[in-house]
């Protein structure tokens, strides 16, 4: 079996003769001729121009290595529990090399890396947007509410308290908003995580590229919640100083005026 973009590298049919040279068990190189019994595509574009599969039988048979094989690979349900297998593994068969994909594949090590870098990047871009929305806000309810300021400072409330005033509005007003923020993220991360999400519409060729298939299914990132919710807080905290700076600012006979 052959991938499909080897086989148009190659201009290889069905039934068509493919000589294969290996390496046997003593070094000596060994050919073989075979026919292509199917042509496959994974979406791993990288993936099918390189591998070629045979039976064991026969591949056996031309190493010379008789019933046995050289590889095991281990499929897990959870990427966090890769380096526990791994060591746990190492220790029952301390003669054998025991991987992880990070090690046998640091290209897409780099990738996911990288994926990761983008996605703080973005969070910063989205935290900038978010604080401008909330000074947006802050700065219409203190608008909106110029001449009640006025009156409170005329009877006597003190600066901190309309800070305090500022300050906890913000805060109940981004408490109200993240719990359904996070509600709607997760309704949607886990309706595409059970469906997927089809990115046919970028490409296959140019996924296929990277080694993913057109179709993702994403996991809501709970290890990553607390220290966005952190980081949410204090972006909120930090863009109601200039709302509230700007009702410290009011002078009493000129807000109650307006």
């Amino acid at each position: 079996m052959i991938g499909k973009k080897l086989a148009a590298k190659m201009k290889l049919k069905l039934r068509s003769k493919l000589v294969l040279t290996f390496t046997d068990t003593s070094g000596a190189i060994v050919s073989a001729a075979f026919k292509v019994a199917a042509i496959y595509q994974s979406g791993n574009t990288s993936l099918d121009e390189r591998n070629v599969y045979v039976t064991m039988n026969d591949l056996n048979v031309l190493l010379t290595t008789g019933p046995a094989f050289h590889e095991i690979c281990v499929l897990l349900n959870n990427d966090h529990a890769v380096p526990v297998i791994q060591q746990q593994l190492q220790q029952q068969f301390p003669l054998l090399r025991v991987e992880s994909w990070r090690e046998i594949s640091p290209e897409t090590d780099l990738l996911v890396k990288t994926t990761d870098q983008y996605s703080y990047i973005i969070m910063v871009i989205i935290m900038f947007a978010l604080g401008f929305g909330i000074i947006n806000t802050m700065l219409m309810a203190i608008l909106e509410r110029t001449k009640e300021i006025g009156m409170m400072m005329a009877l006597g409330t003190n600066k901190i308290k309309i800070f305090t005033l500022v300050l906890l509005e913000t805060f109940f007003l981004t408490l109200a908003g993240t719990p359904v923020g996070m509600s709607v993220g997760w309704l949607l991360t886990d309706y595409y995580n059970k469906h997927g999400l089809d990115l046919s519409g970028m490409g296959r060729e140019m996924m296929g590229s990277f080694g993913f298939g057109t179709t993702i299914y994403p996991e809501f990132p709970w290890d990553k919640l607390p220290g966005v919710m952190l980081i949410v807080f204090v972006t909120a905290i930090i863009a109601c100083i200039i709302p509230a700076i700007k009702a410290l600012k009011l002078e009493p006979v000129e807000a109650l005026r307006s």
